[in-house]
């Protein structure tokens, strides 16, 4: 849950009244892996496949297409797979994807080989970053609706949401703005929360 405060508080600090927040929050989440994680990670790029994760035929070629690029990996760094048959390599998507991968190693429970049963692609997990997503998205409603109910229609939305931007009457921008859009650059002036519905997140 302390987790939480910490996420929302950062959410918050990037609101003009709460920025107070940033030099109360922790750099870090503190958890039982932080030693860990403060090692570089060493990152190795996966070949782009023109495969559609949620057709199952093209889950199957995905498949073995990972078990024989980590078997070339492993042959290439300890000259033998040994080590793979005794880590295994985690592999993750979302929802649909981990139920279509997992299918896939179901059905090749009878194969003649382990290599063929893709015994070194397990556990196959589920990444919650559509959660994340819909946490983030759902504060951003929570703050900005309610920011944006108080805004006459003087107003720029660009103004309420203190982007540095100051706009005359004519619709130029008179200053640089923090976001580096060039003085006397035209805006429409009428972007309001009722005017431009689009611009909520």
């Amino acid at each position: 849950m302390n987790s939480y405060f910490v996420l929302v508080g950062r959410i918050m600090s990037e609101i003009p009244a709460f920025k107070w927040m940033k030099n109360l929050l922790p750099a870090h989440i503190k958890h039982p892996f932080m030693r860990q994680m403060e090692k570089q990670s060493k990152v190795f790029p996966l070949p782009i496949m023109m495969k559609n994760e949620s057709k199952h035929e093209d889950c199957v070629d995905i498949m073995d297409s990972y078990e024989d690029q980590m078997c070339s990996l492993f042959e290439k760094a300890t000259g033998n797979t040994d080590a793979l048959s005794n880590y295994k390599v985690i592999i993750g998507g979302d929802q649909l994807t981990k139920v279509n991968l997992q299918e896939v190693r179901n059905l090749r429970t009878l194969a003649p080989t382990d290599r063929k049963k893709l015994v070194d692609l397990q556990p196959v997990i589920c990444e919650l970053w559509h959660l994340k997503q819909d946490f983030v998205e759902t504060f951003y409603h929570f703050f900005l609706d309610a920011l944006l109910e108080e805004v006459s229609n003087e107003e720029s939305l660009f103004e309420v949401m203190d982007l540095g931007i100051t706009v005359d009457d004519s619709g130029v921008i008179s200053s640089t703005s923090t976001l580096g859009v060039p003085a006397g650059t035209s805006i429409p002036t009428n972007l309001t929360p009722s005017a431009c519905p689009q611009y909520r997140f």
